[in-house]
């Protein structure tokens, strides 16, 4: 679907026009946050037309949640442990085999 026809139907609230808006922007939106996504289309959308466009930030997230779980794509926010600075590196009380001597919720830097 081209841009002018997705302009055409957020003008008139249509409804299903949502997970056609993903389908199209999905190779620059998967793997962002949906407010940034939501952002990225809203500005495109807006030079293409020249117009201000009302894109709903509710009904683009469900989209791309949907969007998500039906294509598979799993979003991991997980930082390994090796790409963390040195000093950002820790354990909790429960992973040291002294653990006894600790408090509960305590942790200490790690030595290397």
């Amino acid at each position: 679907m081209e841009r002018e026809e997705i302009v055409r139907y957020l003008k008139n609230r249509q409804r299903g026009i949502y997970p056609i808006i993903v389908q199209h922007y999905a190779d620059r939106i998967i793997g962002l946050g949906k407010r940034i996504a939501l952002d990225i289309i809203k500005n495109d959308l807006e030079k293409f037309s020249g117009e201000k466009i009302d894109v709903s930030y509710f009904s683009l997230a469900k989209a791309i949640s949907k969007y998500l779980k039906m294509n598979g794509r799993k979003v991991e926010h997980f930082v390994p442990k090796e790409s963390l600075p040195k000093s950002s590196r820790f354990k909790n009380a429960y992973e040291y085999p002294d653990s006894d001597n600790m408090r509960p919720g305590a942790f200490r830097l790690e030595e290397d």
